[in-house]
C-alpha cells in the first residue's frame, strides 16, 4: 500500500463496497445465494484484505443486525449508504439516525414509495 501511495498523484484511492448485505427483492445483478446480514467482524476482515481502502458501503437497512452495523462502521469514519432495499420508511429513518448518509439506486434498487406508510 506504501508504494502505491506513493505513486498516486492527488488523492488516495479508495473502495465502494457493494453487497452482500441487500435484500434479494432488490439484488440488481447481486448473486442472492451470497446475500446475508451485515456484520461487522466481516466487514473488517474484507477491509484488511484491501488494505483498509474501503471507505463507502452499501446496506439494506432491514437486513437483521444493520442499524447496529451502520453505528459501528460510522465510527470508524466508514460512509454507509442504502441501497438494494425493501425497507419501510421507519427502517430507513432508523438507518439514517445511526449513521447513513448517503443512497444508492434511489427510485430503482428499492421499494417504492406509497402515501399511506
Amino acid at each position: 500500500m506504501e508504494i502505491i501511495n506513493q505513486q498516486l498523484q492527488g488523492p488516495n484511492t479508495r473502495s465502494f463496497f457493494e453487497g452482500p448485505y441487500f435484500t434479494t427483492q432488490h439484488k440488481g445483478a447481486q448473486n442472492p445465494a451470497y446475500m446475508t446480514d451485515p456484520d461487522v467482524e466481516e466487514f473488517e476482515n474484507w477491509n484488511q484484505a484491501a488494505h483498509g481502502m474501503i471507505r463507502k458501503i452499501a446496506v439494506a437497512p432491514e437486513r437483521e443486525g444493520s442499524i447496529e452495523f451502520i453505528r459501528a462502521l460510522t465510527n470508524r469514519g466508514i460512509t454507509v449508504a442504502l441501497g438494494h432495499s425493501n425497507a419501510t420508511l421507519a427502517q430507513a429513518t432508523a438507518a439514517v439516525e445511526a449513521g447513513a448518509t448517503v443512497f444508492v439506486h434511489t427510485f430503482n434498487g428499492m421499494s417504492p414509495f406509497n402515501h399511506r406508510e
